[in-house]
């Protein structure tokens, strides 16, 4: 019975000891810069395009933010669409682009296609539409 006493006052002072603190901490605030991202313009129609004429829109932008802008993927809806990007890191103030190129062949007359950019901004998703309206 004694030792069951003796271990029970050594846990009691162990938890008074090391139990939670009284004092107030004030949060650490650690914000770091944010890159963020602006477009010239997010869609691009070309007109009067020949069917089978392979065609580019070029997508320029800014980092306005304070902290580097990387563009993590971009993503066209159709396999029909390659792309090109100026650099996967954009320091702030720096330009870059985006291209997207088109194959027209086997196109509908209005052709729209939509390319996703995801980036590390706070608003992840950014959407491009590159337009074309073909002519036999």
């Amino acid at each position: 019975m004694k030792i069951y006493l003796t271990c029970l006052c050594y846990i009691i002072t162990m938890v008074s000891c090391f139990g939670p603190s009284t004092e107030s901490k004030a949060p650490i605030s650690e914000e770091r810069p944010t890159a963020k991202i602006e477009f010239e313009r997010t869609k691009i129609f070309l007109k009067n395009v020949r069917k089978g004429e392979i065609v580019e829109g070029v997508f320029r932008f800014r980092n306005t933010g304070a902290g580097t802008l990387y563009i993590e993927y971009i993503n066209p809806d159709c396999t029909c669409t390659a792309y090109e990007v100026s650099s996967k890191e954009i320091r702030p103030g720096q330009d870059g682009w985006v291209k997207l190129v088109l194959d027209t062949q086997d196109k509908l007359p209005d052709t729209r296609i939509n390319a996703v950019v995801r980036t590390n901004t706070t608003e992840k998703f950014h959407r491009l539409v590159l337009g074309v309206n073909i002519i036999e």
